[in-house]
């Protein structure tokens, strides 16, 4: 509940505040100082009159004689040391309830401050002596009176010292309450007193100061230590209830009966605590007490750190856990918190069970009771076993036992819901209220908690025993009674008509009650139901009598993978039992001994794996859960190299330090595809682009055609590689869009292993809303300089100051002569000339002075030429080497080869101009990012045999049976092949994003609509049916004669020239359209001119383009036959030969494009309809080692809601059995690995690092090539 927040342990262990200066000295001195300063002060408070002041006036005192109080506190109980420090305490801490002259001033001006201090201090009187006696108990109680005193009257405490009040409070209790209890110490007689003040706090400052996260996580850790103490329970209940009794008068309104509970337990909740408030420190407090149920377990209970403290002896031996008193106690307490649950359960039920000291029930007329026809959601553990009449003597029986508890009824109750468990009551529990809410939230609620601890304590003591206990599934009218005895069958009748257990043991009732709530919770009849068993019973014999037992495992890996299709709401612990299910069955295939190890136990692996994806694509919230996603990733990496990091008996093992020695490269393989699925389908599929494409539709040609800047072209783009797997494709100019221009954007187009992605980036440094980056680059303005400073005085400057002429002259003075005395006329003729030019140079330069003061006046402020001004915003980016930077990929180390190894730098740059550069880019993103399958469906009308005449039934809809378009559509969902970027059932219409304008579809679809032509639509040329999911597609392909082959190639020829941006893609894409005319049979119609031979087809396709190695052919027949006796005499050879899809030329044959796969293994499916309206399958050609291929079997008959989806899941599973099979196949994120190691080859820049560097520098040149 609190797992995010962090506890306040360690808080509470290094604080300090209750050390004091004194404990630095001996003990001597520290005992001597404080019995002389406190004893003056607590006599003070025993003498003082009113009106008397404290001896101490300043806060240094009161400081200094605090740091004397709290050592005294430590000291021994022999003197009134002790008494003297809490009578002072006690008095101080009534500042923040009402200030007496006693109390020094200080305090009284800042009682937070000091009450803070004043309760740290007061944890040492909480310590244990080595000699407790009741002088300890006797003080201990006095602060806790005067804690709850001040928690109750305070009104001007603040948050701190709310917080630093619960600390003290949590840190006493868990002193003297953790460890095991002493017979007759302090913590037994404080047990109840402690944890009642702590809850009575607790809750008030819930209502004033609501606690923060991380208190109520100590609370919870800290109470869970100190459950060994009766009070503890006991004060928990009487919370926990009054809490509910108000919970529910404002839920539920007046008219919900009232839970009534003690005044005295009522009175525990703060009156002005609001509904909002009550809500919530109900649920806190209800979980603050952990599991009841490890009350029931003495070995978690002594499991905490003070019990082991105690557990080790002087001689380090462990002790016996029978040693401590205080965990016989533990069934007494874990009743008495059961009973409270219990309590709780009625309560929201609208039963009210008081406390012995209440009023009693108010007595329950049932004849009187409406009857409730609604369903009955009362919870087996709380329904009443009806007597039902078999004969007289059961009759009068049960007529007695009604009058008997009739009368005992109205009889007051003097059982307490906490009383001992030996006790009884003889008093029948009432029924639920009328308008009690309903029943499933609450055992949300407690439902955990009560099986579990009915379970851990009811199937220990009799778990081997013969015993006869009652049973809630009553099988008939006849039969009463069931026996669930593990060794006997009998029935005992001993009982005659009583409703009690045949056997004294009064567990074996509540066992069956439980195991039969079990049942009905999972009912079979259901469609919920239904599944959870199914996956419950596939999980467990996968992992037990199947996981030795190849063709089984993988029927049951198959199934798996239905399962987890069907959409029925299910818990999430039942989609996690199959994943979980899934990664153990990986886990032990993969560690059996090497000797065991085969091509087959490897696809088997594989298979697990590809499970494991579907549960994962089908229930992407799976992953939210952390245990889950650890255990996937575990998996993963398992199947990666061959061993986990880190596991129960090992340490951690880094992936640097690893080998990496996986079970084999397919399951490496298999491993990797589930960690793409993880990363990049989970919960992005289907993307913007539509299920027919996982990856982005955006290339070079689009990026191209639709941006606004002419100057644009394919070399306008940077290629990098990143770590020999990821080809980047970097378009630095924007492309005149929505994009601002002002930002520097970078468009990148990524491929990869799993596809190709396009992202456009910009680089803003600034919100985009405020335009803030406009206004950075405005100066801000300015005041105008004020020339008015006031009156200038003129102040004449001497070289000297005046007392200087003051001074006499002596003769040393009057022996320098005047310049009068010795100048004759030839010398006063030069001094007159450098008077003058002084003269005139005085004048220019006031001039000259007059002129700039002028000017100055003149110009504008600020001075445009000096003024300071943010240079001007970059307008041209190199946003390449800005992008590769900001991430990381750009540094000395990324372009250096590594050493020991064939692979190249972690980045490298690819040239494009060289030839062929853009034909293998298209070539990679023809490569698909999924497995892809075909489907061919036919329709054999009764008693047709020859191919020519089943190809035929396909031209009306009026010739076919209507259940047969209805299959056809549930199937998958119509797509146009010329706009289609998926699979369309040929690769030269495959996976094309450069296709048909958009203005052609309507006047296409028009045409084909006009007329009545039936299946065929479906042929390849112009539609074709598909599905897809996340991990494979499907293309369902109707085959159809054409009425003329020019027709068909001239269509062809249109659709080719619509494709404008055919060039930046390969050669294999300007194939013609798919078409299925049957060339030995149909052409013997046409004249010599229109007739092709298979040679003249293959030569369609351009020389020296080689069509992409897509692996085995997986394509799959299903045939609708009107009369099942006619499957004998369908021609699959003759149908064979005119179904192509292209992949059989992908081993660069150009002989023939007829099919090389024997006619024997081609799968072929049989649909039958039958006169009920179901359909019979028949199965032919699947042949190999796992040809067991499920849901659909040989001989099944299917209804006719499940048709569509058998067949296309039994179709996926042919196809994903043929893949296992072949030695040829590669998954296709590996062959797109393949082909970008090829391109870095062929294409790779190699460049010294300055040539690198100064290529980022350098612009991508735009004007050499033509767009």
């Amino acid at each position: 509940m609190y797992s995010e927040w962090r506890s306040l342990h360690l808080v509470i262990q290094n604080d300090q505040g209750n050390t004091s200066v004194l404990h630095s000295y001996p003990e001597s001195v520290g005992r001597e100082v404080a019995n002389a300063v406190v004893r003056p002060l607590g006599q003070a408070l025993i003498t003082s009159s009113v009106g008397s002041e404290s001896l101490l006036k300043t806060d240094k005192e009161v400081k200094w004689t605090m740091e004397v109080v709290c050592y005294g506190l430590t000291l021994p109980l022999d003197g009134d040391t002790v008494k003297y420090c809490v009578d002072v305490y006690t008095d101080w801490i009534m500042a923040l309830v009402l200030p007496k002259d006693s109390i020094p001033l200080p305090v009284i001006k800042e009682p937070n401050l000091y009450v803070q201090s004043i309760l740290k201090h007061l944890q040492n009187l909480f310590v244990p002596r080595p000699d407790p006696g009741s002088s300890q108990i006797r003080l201990c109680l006095q602060v806790l009176k005067a804690v709850q005193k001040l928690a109750r009257e305070s009104t001007i405490m603040a948050r701190e010292t709310w917080e630093v009040l619960l600390l003290f409070l949590l840190q006493i209790n868990d002193t003297l309450l953790a460890a095991p209890t002493v017979q007759g110490g302090i913590a037994e007689n404080l047990a109840e007193k402690l944890i009642g003040v702590l809850f009575e706090v607790w809750l008030l400052a819930c209502t004033r100061c609501f606690p923060t996260p991380p208190y109520w996580k100590t609370a919870k850790e800290m109470v869970a230590n100190w459950r060994h103490h009766p009070a503890v329970v006991e004060q928990w209940s009487k919370v926990i209830c009054a809490l509910t009794s108000r919970l529910l008068r404002f839920t539920y309104g007046p008219s919900f009966p009232p839970f009534k509970i003690p005044e005295e337990d009522a009175g525990l909740i703060p009156p002005e605590m609001d509904n909002e408030c009550i809500a919530q420190t109900w649920f806190r407090f209800l979980h603050m007490l952990s599991n009841p149920v490890d009350l029931s377990n003495p070995a978690i209970i002594s499991s905490t750190p003070k019990f082991q403290e105690q557990f080790l002896n002087v001689s380090g031996m462990t002790q016996e856990l029978n040693q401590y008193p205080c965990l016989k106690h533990l069934p007494q307490i874990f009743f008495r918190a059961m009973r409270g649950i219990s309590c709780l359960v009625d309560a929201f039920l609208g039963i009210s069970r008081p406390r012995s000291d209440s009023a009693p029930p108010t007595p329950v007329n049932r004849l009187s009771m409406p009857q409730n026809t609604a369903i009955n959601t009362t919870p087996p553990h709380n329904r009443r076993h009806r007597a039902v009449t078999v004969n007289k003597a059961t009759m009068k029986t049960s007529t007695a036992t009604t009058a008997h508890a009739s009368k005992v009824q109205h009889q007051p109750s003097s059982t307490s819901p906490l009383s001992s468990p030996n006790q009884t009551s003889s008093e029948p529990r009432p029924l639920p209220a009328p308008r009690r809410p309903k029943v499933n939230s609450i055992l949300n609620l407690f439902g955990s908690w009560l099986f579990d601890a009915a379970f851990f304590t009811l199937l220990l003591g009799f778990h081997f025993s013969d015993f006869f206990f009652l049973t809630l599934q009553n099988g008939g009218e006849n039969n009463l009674f069931k026996s669930h005895s593990r060794t006997n069958s009998g029935i005992s009748t001993a009982s005659g008509g009583s409703t009690e257990p045949t056997t004294p043991e009064s567990e074996r009732p509540a066992q069956a009650l439980l195991r039969d709530y079990g049942k009905d919770t999972l009912n079979t009849d259901t469609a919920a139901g239904l599944l959870i068993r199914s996956i419950h019973l596939v999980t467990q014999r996968l992992n037990s009598q199947w996981r030795q037992d190849m063709s089984i495992s993988l029927a049951a890996l198959e199934l798996l993978s239905g399962l987890a299709k069907v959409k029925v709401l299910v818990d999430s612990s039942d989609q996690k039992r199959a994943i979980s299910s899934v990664c153990s069955y990986i886990v032990f295939q993969c560690s059996r001994p090497a000797p065991l190890h085969s091509r087959d136990l490897h696809s088997v692996i594989v298979a697990a794996f590809q499970c494991l994806c579907v549960w994962l694509t089908e229930h992407p919230d799976m992953l939210d859960e952390k245990d889950c996603l650890k255990e996937v990733l575990e998996i993963v990496e398992l199947g990666i190299s061959g061993s986990k990091s880190k596991s129960s008996e090992q340490e951690v093992k880094y992936k640097g330090d690893k080998e990496p020695n996986p079970a084999s490269m397919r399951v490496k393989d298999a491993a990797e595809a589930t960690l793409t699925c993880i990363m990049q389908l989970l919960g992005a599929f289907p993307s913007p682009s539509g299920p027919a494409s996982p990856c982005s539709l955006v290339n070079e040609t689009t990026l191209i055609k639709y941006s606004r800047l002419p100057t644009i072209n394919k070399h306008s783009f940077r290629y990098f590689v990143l770590d020999n797997s990821v080809i980047l494709a970097m378009l630095e100019q924007p492309l005149g869009n929505e994009q601002n221009d002002s930002f520097p954007s970078v468009t990148v187009l990524i491929r990869g292993t799993s596809g190709r992605f396009a992202w456009a980036q910009q680089l803003c440094l600034l919100p985009r809303g405020a335009k803030a980056n406009q206004k950075t680059f405005v100066p801000e303005p300015r005041p105008a300089p004020k020339n008015d400073v006031g009156l200038k005085y003129s102040v004449k400057h001497r070289p000297f100051p005046e007392e200087v002429d003051k001074i006499p002259f002596v003769k040393a003075d009057l022996s320098i002569p005047d310049l009068h005395e010795i100048v004759n006329e030839e010398l006063e003729e030069r001094h007159e000339k450098l008077r003058n030019g002084m003269a005139q140079q005085i004048v220019f330069e006031t001039s000259i002075d007059q002129k700039s003061e002028e000017e100055w006046r003149k110009k504008s402020f600020p001075d445009p030429i000096t003024e300071c001004k943010p240079p001007p915003p970059a307008q041209e980016f190199q946003t390449a080497r800005l992008f590769l930077s900001h991430f990381g990929f750009l540094s000395l180390e990324a372009l250096k080869e590594p050493a020991n190894s064939r692979l190249p730098p972690h980045l490298i740059a690819l040239d494009s101009t060289l030839p062929g550069f853009f034909d293998d880019l298209g070539y990679l993103d023809l490569l698909p990012c999924r497995p892809f399958d075909t489907v061919f469906i036919f329709y054999m009308k009764a008693g047709q045999k020859t191919s020519q005449e089943i190809l035929k039934n396909m031209e009306s809809s009026r010739i076919v049976q209507p259940h047969f378009l209805e299959f056809l559509l549930s199937l998958g969902w119509s797509v146009d092949v010329g706009k289609h970027p998926g699979w369309t059932g040929h690769v030269s219409t495959s996976w094309s994003i450069n296709s048909c304008s958009d203005e052609e579809g309507p006047e296409q679809d028009d045409v084909i609509i006009s007329e009545d032509v039936g299946a065929s639509i479906f042929n390849g040329q112009k539609k074709v049916l598909y599905y897809a999911d996340a991990l494979t597609e499907i293309a369902f392909v109707v085959p159809s004669p054409v009425e003329s082959l020019t027709d068909s190639l001239e269509s062809n020829v249109s659709d080719q020239e619509s494709d404008s941006n055919m060039d930046l893609l390969p050669g294999i894409l300007k194939q013609p359209s798919l078409t299925l005319e049957l060339f030995p049979n149909h052409t013997d119609n046409l004249n010599p001119s229109q007739r092709l031979s298979p040679t003249s087809r293959s030569k369609r396709v351009p020389q020296g383009r080689t069509i992409p190695p897509m692996g085995p052919e997986t394509k799959v027949y299903v045939v609708w036959v009107e009369r099942y006796d006619d499957i004998e005499n369908f021609p699959l050879p003759d149908l064979v030969s005119e179904t192509s899809t292209g992949v059989e030329t992908a081993a660069n044959s150009s002989a023939s494009l007829r099919s090389t796969i024997p006619e024997k293994e081609v799968p072929v499916i049989f649909i039958h309809p039958l006169n009920t309206g179901l359909f019979r399958i028949k199965l032919q050609g699947a042949t190999g080692k796992f040809n067991m291929v499920i849901p659909l079997v040989d001989g099944m008959i299917v209804s006719r809601r499940a048709l569509g989806f058998l067949v296309r899941q039994t179709v996926i599973n042919i196809c994903r059995r043929k893949r296992l099979e072949s030695d040829s196949y590669n998954p296709p994120h590996v062959r797109r690995k393949q082909k970008i190691a090829d391109i870095v080859n062929k294409y790779r820049n190699r460049q010294l690092e300055p040539e690198f560097y100064t290529s980022l520098f350098q612009e991508v040149g735009l004007k050499n090539c033509n767009p």
